[in-house]
């Protein structure tokens, strides 16, 4: 049994470990600081998902012992936020709220992935969330991922040259204590979408003529050297279908596969967009914390 001083040497190590923690964390800050000041100059975003995906794998990747990984996850989800909104100090989030079961979910989703001090704002639709995000009222907009069958789906509404894009998916690190699940989730907005050292999905937008078949679009895909994962259609027009095609590898508009694939369907394709992607979230032993994310 151990005794009253044995005890208290014990709670006197804990505590050297937190102020060393504590004195590292201003290190770690002051750091952050001097990077703002060169993204500054620079012109740079605060906002860097692929660099906030490679430390959180990094970590998940070296944790051991009985501490929960996504505790782990969590709090450095927090700490990663707080550099941010120093950064950039008008830093928000939009969220889709329609569903109250679901809104709650997609609420609870973006406070654990950018904090519980980070500004949330909640719109009713998601088109409102995506005008946030273009008035830049808000930096990053939460969205549903997308599913066949939608009457009226967000994603065709970023079609356009100078609309946000896909730059994360939630949850990454686990989907926390949510009041409702709501299933994944997309984040958009103005970050740029960059390759990571572990794995990316793509999202990509296929503007077709009505006639063009299902078996030919496939085809061609995988004549560009490209593999899909999942794919969600939409029929814009009389003669237009759009189709949400989901890549298992990182593709933007100067991605030669993105050429070849027009080439490959020739008349039949009006326009191949490219809208962003995410990196791979951690597998933490969690149903669906990997997979595609549209059906």
């Amino acid at each position: 049994m151990e005794t009253t001083t044995d005890l208290g040497e014990l709670r006197r190590q804990v505590d050297a470990i937190d102020d060393q923690l504590h004195a590292l964390l201003m290190k770690r800050t002051f750091l952050v600081g001097q990077i703002a000041r060169q993204k500054l100059q620079g012109n740079l975003p605060a906002l860097h998902p692929e660099r906030e995906a490679e430390i959180l794998r990094r970590l998940a990747r070296n944790h051991e012992g009985s501490f929960p990984v996504q505790a782990l996850i969590r709090m450095w989800r927090e700490m990663i936020s707080a550099t941010v909104a120093l950064q950039q100090p008008d830093f928000a989030v939009a969220v889709h709220v329609a569903d109250e079961a679901k809104g709650s979910g997609y609420w609870d989703l973006a406070r654990d992935h950018f904090g519980s001090h980070t500004p949330m704002l909640a719109y009713p639709s998601a088109s409102q969330v995506i005008q946030a995000v273009t008035d830049r009222r808000a930096t990053v907009g939460i969205l549903p991922a997308p599913q066949e069958g939608e009457s009226h789906p967000w994603w065709p509404a970023i079609l356009s040259d100078r609309a946000p894009r896909i730059i994360a998916r939630l949850p990454f690190g686990g989907r926390g204590n949510l009041r409702h699940d709501p299933g994944n989730a997309f984040a958009i907005g103005y970050a740029e979408f960059r390759a990571t050292a572990e794995g990316d999905r793509s999202l990509i937008a296929i503007e077709l003529a009505a006639e063009a078949s299902r078996t030919r679009l496939f085809t061609a895909i995988e004549e560009a050297g490209l593999t899909y994962t999942a794919f969600v259609t939409f029929q814009q027009s009389g003669d237009t279908r759009v189709i949400l095609v989901e890549l298992d590898s990182h593709a933007t508009g100067a991605d030669p596969r993105l050429l070849k694939l027009s080439e490959q369907l020739g008349s039949a394709v009006r326009r191949v967009t490219p809208l962003g992607g995410y990196a791979l979230p951690l597998s933490l032993g969690q149903p669906d914390e990997s997979g595609a994310s549209p059906s």
